[in-house]
């Protein structure tokens, strides 16, 4: 019988691939773009990570401190790789920029809402699909966030 994984699980699973795909995803805008102040963003996902690799290791081991552990992982997760990386960088970033993009060209409007040096024209196909892929996979997480809530209830 295959067992499932759960909500918790489920949920830190998603939010490792977002870092680690965020990470990818400035890493490469930097050499693309020359815009070495990217790099940033790879340092800042490992220690989100580190964050809820520690909050999930004493929500599996320490039993005194499990329930603490599960909502503060439920709470940093939901504003880091969901709501700034994945709303933020993934949905405005890229989602809305993308769109409006392709509605309105390089118009003020855009450039007003997307100034450079911050932001770039979509020029290069995959950092627009792994800045938009950030989006995705943050709703994908948001589905699970429920579950997540009823499992630390329990």
């Amino acid at each position: 019988m295959k067992r499932r994984l759960s909500a918790v699980s489920q949920l830190a699973t998603g939010c490792f691939i977002l870092l680690v795909l965020t990470a990818i995803h400035h890493l490469y805008g930097a050499i693309l773009f020359d815009t070495p102040w990217r790099g940033h963003v790879a340092h800042i996902a490992f220690v989100i990570g580190l964050a809820l690799t520690v909050c999930l290791l004493f929500y599996r081991f320490i039993s005194l401190f499990r329930q603490p552990a599960g909502w503060l992982f439920l709470g940093l997760a939901i504003l880091l790789p969901i709501g700034w990386i994945g709303f933020y960088e993934g949905g405005y970033n890229h989602v809305i920029k993308n769109g409006l993009y392709l509605f309105t060209g390089d118009s003020p409007l855009w450039q007003r809402l997307f100034p450079p040096p911050l932001y770039e024209p979509p020029v290069d196909f995959w950092f627009e699909f792994s800045g938009i892929l950030q989006f995705v996979i943050a709703v994908w997480c948001v589905v699970i966030v429920p579950r997540v809530w009823q499992q630390l209830k329990a």
